[in-house]
């Protein structure tokens, strides 16, 4: 009975290896993919509020309708991920709004055919109650001519130490963020500004959580509308303009697809869907398509990848102690560490008294242990995120998007499998050794703690097992943590922002440090194994 819920455990305690393993061996597939494919498939990279919106979505469905030969696939990231996609050559097209960053991607020979061809805007939104009096300072700045509301209020919110939330992934609007930043004189820091690394509607609904401010497009925020408890706080004024391109890559595999793309997106009816686009639902349109000239598609730009090695940049940051680095993975050791302690004081004893509880008792809490070894770490973030949010029994404590959340996620996740393991450990030594001990006059606690020496090797593989579970779990990490910079970013939730970002280095370093506390776990598990088979025969 023991021996196969071991192996099943020692398999889910490397998963952090073998999810990292699949990250190169989806690399080398996409290497191999076939090349028919790539002149059917155009390959989009989109600032997210474009696919948060709904926009890019009905563009996309209106023109694989009229052009049934190709399929348009979208990689929606932050506009500074999307240019790094197109840099490399991953996307065929990029729909972006950071104008100085465009120009820049142009100038260096990676793009052609840039069209500003629609816009919405930026705005500061917050708690309805404003307690940084945001509204006050900024509409007294749109009364003075020449003068910057953003820049007003966020130098209130900084003034007051309110909460803000940026997004903190390079992506346009957070580089609009830090214009305005600079236009208000101030250097964000201290515990009242966090960076969530995230989206912008996964930025908003954090935002919503924690009464903070936030700088968003228009467009997201009336499409999550009652989802998040946020208000308008600050708008109008030349620095929330949100002006969109659209740009062919010039390292793209389907040029052909991505101009055919390319001038339909610039066309007649897709100026009139975005003219209409949210108008049957909100009342009014999300974004305004702007008048142009469509340029010649045919120009190409004369860059190249020029792609760093990332393997030799993660050996670089590996060795000079990047201070990001090792923060991220210091923060992920001590909070998977505080969970495995707080699951070990709650596992161990349960597992202990189910092997010496009788057999019928025990079966329902047994069967619900078994349910907890297979259930999926998405649904155990969604399940505590409701408790701890706004809504929910826990929301007393302001635990959600803070390491506690992300502990007790952990702890639920570890439970299940310490519970297991050390019932199947105790139930593998012969029930005659606590016998032969009472008959020699030891006590029940004596005795119960022969029995735990005999199987001491397995009680530390199910902690190991335990450990191998939290540390390289990401889906209920991102759900209740919020990949908060200085909080509750861990390494598998910064692979995955690193990767988005284009900052595969710094990817690869946190896979390496991930990779190898997976193989120490598997090599300690793998010599516990080993040693419990020795010992009988030792004997």
């Amino acid at each position: 009975m023991g021996r196969p819920l071991r192996l099943g455990i020692e398999l889910r305690a490397g998963r952090g290896f073998h999810r990292t393993a699949c990250f190169l061996l989806a690399a080398g597939l996409a290497a191999c993919a076939d090349p028919g494919e790539q002149a059917t498939v155009v390959h989009v990279g989109s600032t997210t509020s474009l696919y948060d919106s709904g926009l890019l979505d009905t563009l996309v469905s209106r023109f694989e309708a009229e052009n049934p030969d190709l399929e348009v696939r979208v990689i929606a990231v932050g506009t500074g991920q999307a240019l790094e996609l197109g840099r490399r050559g991953d996307v065929d097209l990029v729909l972006v709004h950071a104008p100085e960053a465009e120009r820049a991607f142009l100038a260096a020979g990676h793009g052609r055919s840039r069209v500003t061809f629609m816009q919405n805007d930026f705005a500061v939104a917050g708690p309805a109650d404003d307690p940084a009096r945001v509204r006050e300072r900024a509409g007294e700045a749109l009364a003075v001519a020449d003068s910057d509301p953003a820049a007003a209020a966020f130098a209130a919110i900084a003034a007051a130490g309110a909460p803000f939330l940026s997004r903190g992934d390079d992506s346009g609007t957070h580089k609009r963020e830090r214009k305005i930043w600079e236009a208000a004189g101030v250097e964000p820091a201290g515990s009242w500004y966090g960076e969530t690394g995230q989206g912008m509607g996964n930025t908003l609904v954090m935002a919503s959580e924690r009464r903070a401010y936030v700088l968003t497009d228009r467009a997201t925020l009336t499409v999550l509308g009652d989802a998040v408890e946020l208000e308008l706080i600050a708008t109008g004024g030349r620095s929330l303009e949100n002006l969109y391109s659209v740009m062919i890559t010039a390292a793209g595999a389907n040029q052909d697809g991505a101009t055919r793309f390319w001038r339909w997106v610039l066309g007649e009816e897709a100026r009139s869907v975005i003219a209409g686009f949210g108008v049957d639902r909100f009342g009014t349109p999300l974004f305004e398509p702007l008048d142009y000239e469509i340029p010649d598609a045919d120009s190409y730009g004369s860059g190249s990848i020029g792609a760093l090695n990332p393997f030799q940049r993660a050996w670089q940051l590996l060795v000079s102690g990047d201070a990001y680095l090792w923060d991220v993975v210091l923060r992920s050791l001590a909070i998977s560490g505080s969970a495995l302690l707080l699951a070990v004081l709650v596992g161990l004893p349960i597992g202990i008294g189910l092997a010496f509880s009788p057999l019928r008792s025990r079966l329902p809490v047994v069967a619900l242990v078994n349910t907890g070894l297979a259930f999926p770490p998405v649904v155990v973030g969604l399940v505590v995120y409701l408790l701890l949010s706004r809504q929910g029994p826990l929301a007393p404590l302001e635990l959600l998007y803070t390491p506690g959340a992300v502990i007790l996620a952990q702890v639920v996740l570890a439970g299940p499998y310490i519970v297991a393991v050390t019932l199947a450990a105790l139930e593998s030594v012969p029930p005659d050794v606590r016998m032969q001990a009472r008959g020699l006059g030891a006590s029940r606690s004596q005795a119960l703690l022969l029995h735990l020496r005999e199987s001491r090797a397995s009680l530390v593989a199910a902690v190991a097992a335990g450990f191998g579970a939290v540390i390289s779990e990401v889906g209920a990490v991102m759900i209740v943590g919020g990949n908060l910079l200085g909080e509750t970013r861990v390494m598998t939730s910064a692979i995955v922002l690193e990767t988005r970002r284009g900052n595969f280095g710094v990817a690869v370093a946190l896979g390496i440090v991930l990779l190898g506390i997976a193989l120490l776990v598997n090599l300690l598990l793998t010599l516990l194994h080993v040693r419990r088979i020795r010992a009988p025969a030792a004997t």
